[in-house]
């Protein structure tokens, strides 16, 4: 980019200097003239975590070298990445009407910042508009546009608006009315994507799921919101491996998927209807488990097992 961002970034780090580094490398090209950093805190069980999350810290705050407004959200105490994630967006938003999201590990190419700001911007005031994605997971273009309209929101680099984070719940309080007035059945033709979903929505409303991102997209569901995709992966995940929290596995089908940059001016899709098709792959090869849990979720017997395994355990 040529000139510096005016969307303010917000970068969500921890204990990992060596991708935080090569992600605020990115963040040092498109020059944000403000970039917020918030930072979980140091798990005390957990040796030499205090020295990691104190060396992302300074490594960054004496390393941002251009013009720049810097905020930071530094946790003492460890929250957890549920109410880390929270409280970091809830302190981003109450100064910022958008921005763009970026975690430690999610590497943008040039184009991502443009591409969000210019999207930011020209549906501000569309309330069904709630999020805009950087990650292409389909196995080949979507439409003729440079982007397309999706129910579900990847996380993987991603910007939205003050007025959407405000419908976010993070106890998921409106759960019971979604499931009665059965929303799904209104996105997803195929019952196995419905039941997905559902289990999905049930293990983090039921506390077994220790994750924020799924009430995000329950967020949207329940809110008839609609997610941007570009039709090209426009971040990577460059965080798989042994030093990961959850993402471990470095032969991951998703891992350092390889980005390719937008052209600009983008070429808009018409109108404001999510792609179907789309949708139900990213369900299947996403998140979709196997025959069995679905055989037994279908059966409704797949809570009662996962309940007795865990006592178990």
């Amino acid at each position: 980019m040529t000139k510096p961002l005016d969307t303010p970034i917000l970068f969500i780090v921890f204990n990992r200097l060596d991708t935080a580094s090569v992600t605020l490398a990115a963040i040092r090209k498109a020059k944000p003239r403000k970039l917020f950093i918030a930072a979980d805190g140091p798990r005390l069980d957990i040796t030499g975590e205090r020295e990691n999350c104190q060396e992302v810290r300074d490594y960054l705050l004496k390393n941002i070298d251009w013009d720049c407004r810097v905020e930071t959200l530094f946790q003492i105490k460890n929250l957890g990445i549920q109410k880390a994630l929270k409280e970091a967006l809830d302190w981003f938003f109450a100064t910022n009407k958008n921005g763009i999201i970026l975690e430690h590990d999610c590497l943008p190419n040039d184009s991502f910042f443009l591409f969000c700001e210019k999207l930011l911007e020209k549906y501000k005031d569309n309330e069904q508009i709630m999020h805009i994605s950087g990650n292409f997971f389909q196995p080949e273009k979507v439409g003729q546009s440079d982007y397309y309209f999706s129910r579900i929101p990847h996380i993987w680099g991603w910007a939205t608006w003050r007025r959407a984070w405000q419908k976010y719940d993070l106890e998921m309080a409106t759960y019971h009315d979604f499931l009665k007035n059965q929303t799904l059945k209104k996105y997803f033709k195929s019952d196995r994507d419905k039941i997905t979903w559902k289990q999905l929505f049930n293990q983090v409303y039921h506390h077994k799921s220790a994750t924020w991102d799924f009430q995000w997209t329950y967020a949207l569901f329940r809110n008839g919101g609609l997610a941007i995709t570009p039709n090209r992966n426009l971040v990577k995940n460059i965080g798989f491996g042994y030093l990961a929290e959850n993402c471990r596995d470095e032969k991951n089908k998703f891992s350092n998927l390889p980005t390719t940059e937008l052209n600009f001016p983008l070429r808009h899709p018409t109108g404001f209807v999510a792609n179907q098709a789309a949708d139900e792959y990213t369900t299947r090869h996403n998140f979709a488990f196997g025959w069995l849990k679905y055989i037994l979720a279908r059966l409704g017997l797949f809570d009662l097992i996962q309940y007795f395994y865990q006592k178990i355990k």
